[in-house]
């Protein structure tokens, strides 16, 4: 809103709120319902970001700043401490004690410490306990845990932090794999599973048959749609057709998708247990075509 050429000026705010409200609405949002809040801001200077500008640079505006908007929402916070633990792992790398102070040159040793990577979304962990990494079922010990460049303890569900670990070498450890409690029930496994999906973005309609790349926690596998169950209404989710041959970009449907390699599994949960590990978005052509969330793994 700060460039030049537009200079804060409140019909190019409005036409942007225009555009981007239309949007909203086709993803399924209610803008102007306490849903979708649109706000100028600047971040090159900061404008409305944490405090006002000034009423002779936008005297148009009377909302709040963004850190005030953020400060008034109710929590939504999902997580529990007290929950199973669940940590999808993002990354991973190896690291000699000594290189890590700085004592030595990276590969001067044979003998490497695997670091993984991650956030806790459920549950907590700490230095010494015993865990499984799914869905290989490698069992591990904790020895070292890092947030930030701080060595901690133990650390909670919410933090993204660095764990070092025993028993299991970098090779085996990829991006979507996930860290559980080795004494608590392991998160769920599967190839097949029922989703709610939204098509968005796509020139065509999908259908039976129809492959692209699945993203979910971190982890990119190909995947076929096997079926379409139902056609959702995206606002009230009452069923308008049963078992349809297709849908078209904008429609909410109930769909089964199943991983095309064959032998291959992938860590996720249902919507209803674990909602911040059941998002998903799918890929095609370069660019997103749908977004869902599991609600079964059939297996």
């Amino acid at each position: 809103m700060d460039d030049p050429t537009i200079n804060w000026d409140q019909a190019i705010y409005e036409e942007i709120k225009d555009k981007l409200s239309s949007n909203f609405k086709n993803c399924g949002f209610k803008p102007g319902e306490d849903t979708v809040f649109i706000m100028p801001c600047s971040g090159m200077h900061g404008a409305f970001l944490k405090e006002y500008p000034g009423e002779q640079l936008v005297p148009w505006y009377k909302g709040p700043t963004f850190i005030e908007y953020l400060d008034s929402l109710p929590s939504f916070n999902r997580r529990s401490i007290d929950g199973p633990l669940r940590i999808p792992i993002v990354d991973s790398y190896k690291v000699s004690s000594l290189c890590r102070i700085g004592l030595a040159p990276v590969g001067a040793f044979k003998e490497m410490d695997v670091i993984v990577m991650g956030k806790i979304e459920s549950g907590c962990c700490r230095v010494g306990d015993k865990c499984i990494i799914m869905p290989n079922r490698t069992q591990v010990e904790v020895t070292n845990i890092y947030y930030e460049d701080i060595e901690r303890d133990s650390c909670v569900c919410g933090e993204n932090v660095r764990l070092k670990l025993t028993n299991i070498e970098e090779e085996e450890i990829s991006p979507g794999l996930m860290i559980c409690d080795a004494e608590q029930e392991p998160c769920g496994v599967g190839r097949v599973f029922d989703a709610q999906i939204m098509l968005t973005n796509y020139y065509s309609i999908i259908c039976s048959g129809f492959c692209a790349l699945l993203y979910i926690n971190g982890a990119i596998f190909d995947v076929q749609l096997q079926k379409l169950i139902l056609i959702l209404d995206q606002y009230t989710n009452q069923i308008i057709q049963e078992r349809p041959h297709f849908i078209k970009q904008g429609q909410v449907a109930i769909a089964r998708f199943e991983l095309t390699q064959s032998g291959q599994t992938i860590c996720m949960e249902p919507f209803k247990r674990f909602p911040q590990l059941a998002h998903f978005m799918l890929r095609d052509c370069g660019r997103v075509v749908v977004f869902g969330k599991v609600l079964k793994i059939i297996e």
